[in-house]
């Protein structure tokens, strides 16, 4: 049933949100690629519910992604990457550290490491 609501062309956004929820209790890894067509959606509610999906399907296949998660421009979006995960647009290189003496120690946004 949630499998024939998302093959539409044109699905509305209660229904997506609602069948992205059902693939995730009982999807299966055939479901990712489908998934992953409204991870870019234009509404931020049905980004947030297909990367919701996507880390409960196969969490190894989202980490692959978690670039793309990163990148959202909307904050309820982004709160689906998991705590404690880095990624490199995250992190902040002093510059100072990278032209001055090798006996410096690198900071990370003003913290030692």
């Amino acid at each position: 049933m949630y499998r024939e609501a998302l093959a539409l062309k044109s699905v509305p956004d209660p229904i997506a949100i609602g069948a992205l929820g059902g693939l995730a209790d009982l999807g299966d890894l055939d479901d990712i690629s489908r998934v992953m067509e409204f991870a870019a959606h234009s509404k931020a509610r049905v980004r947030a519910e297909a990367w919701r999906t996507l880390f409960i399907l196969d969490p190894e296949e989202a980490g692959w992604r978690i670039d793309l998660l990163a990148g959202d421009p909307n904050g309820k979006v982004r709160r689906h990457i998991p705590a404690g995960t880095l990624t490199c647009r995250r992190r902040i290189v002093d510059s100072e550290w990278l032209t001055g003496p090798m006996n410096r120690q690198p900071r990370v946004r003003g913290h030692l490491l």
